[in-house]
């Protein structure tokens, strides 16, 4: 039977252990890093929480990929924390940090951020919930997530999804990506504090 409590400390903490993940060799991340590449696989898993999120990201945080572009920790959510709604799963087949590069990155806001640019590989299966025969329903993704952490505000600045080699950039698609980003919160709402972030848990993830 499943277990009918969240805890505080589940709702705060990843789902991957931070001290498990796979590193190239020669890499020496931080425990701050490990930490953010951890919180990030979660969401990619349909593991995330507001908790993880208000924890990592910064309030101007930037996420992309293909259809998708948000300017606030916000948006993010909207985007990441639905993610049991649309799927009944979601799973890392495999996973690689391949580098860890200093840059510097732009915020949301327009600030200009020094960060770590962390790089996953990832092979990734995602089973939607859609009125389709199963064998439609599932799709698996070879994608490298670069992850930006501000080690200095301990926050993820700026997360992008490339399942390809460039995201593109046209009008057309900068118009989807601002409307998707915007109106998945309105219709979804996120949750407000930790009593409903734990709802949701309960409700989506056990």
């Amino acid at each position: 039977m499943a277990d009918s409590k969240v805890t505080s400390t589940e709702l705060h903490s990843s789902a991957n252990d931070p001290s498990t993940l796979n590193f190239a060799p020669g890499l020496s991340p931080t425990d701050l890093q490990r930490r953010h590449a951890a919180i990030v696989l979660d969401m990619f898993q349909a593991k995330g929480t507001m908790a993880k999120l208000r924890d990592n990201f910064s309030e101007d945080a930037v996420y992309e990929d293909l259809f998708a572009s948000c300017k606030t920790r916000e948006e993010v959510g909207g985007q990441l924390l639905h993610l049991p709604t649309i799927c009944t799963s979601a799973t890392t087949n495999s996973h690689l940090i391949t580098s860890l590069n200093p840059i510097t990155t732009t915020s949301g806001s327009g600030r200009s951020v020094p960060t770590t640019e962390i790089a996953i590989k990832v092979d990734h299966t995602f089973v939607f919930k859609a009125p389709l025969p199963v064998s439609a329903r599932s799709i698996t993704m070879n994608t490298t997530l670069l992850v930006y952490s501000d080690e200095q505000e301990g926050k993820i600045v700026r997360l992008q999804d490339r399942p390809m080699e460039q995201i593109p950039e046209n009008a057309l698609l900068s118009w989807i990506r601002r409307g998707n980003a915007v109106g998945v919160p309105k219709v979804i709402p996120l949750p407000k504090d930790e009593k409903e972030d734990a709802e949701k848990v309960l409700k989506q993830q056990r």
